[in-house]
């Protein structure tokens, strides 16, 4: 249970995949140090050589909570 005096404070990241040829996916992940976001999405994607993964944007705990996630979750976004 989120605490309501955390509810707009930083949370975790919007991570995007990308490869060559320009495919992308971009993924929520409930976790604040961008470092371990990413690897969290690379094992997400079953990274291979060639893509690309970047931080995109920092989402609050309300954001992430809206999802429906957890911490250490990652969710896909369709």
């Amino acid at each position: 249970m989120v605490n309501i005096v955390d509810i707009d404070k930083p949370g975790g990241w919007m991570v995007r995949a990308s490869w060559p040829g320009g495919a992308t996916q971009t993924f929520y992940i409930y976790e604040l140090d961008d470092n371990k976001a990413a690897e969290l999405a690379r094992s997400a994607i079953a990274a291979t050589i060639g893509e690309t993964i970047e931080t995109v944007k920092l989402l609050s705990v309300h954001e992430l909570t809206g999802f429906g996630m957890k911490p250490g979750d990652v969710k896909q976004c369709i």
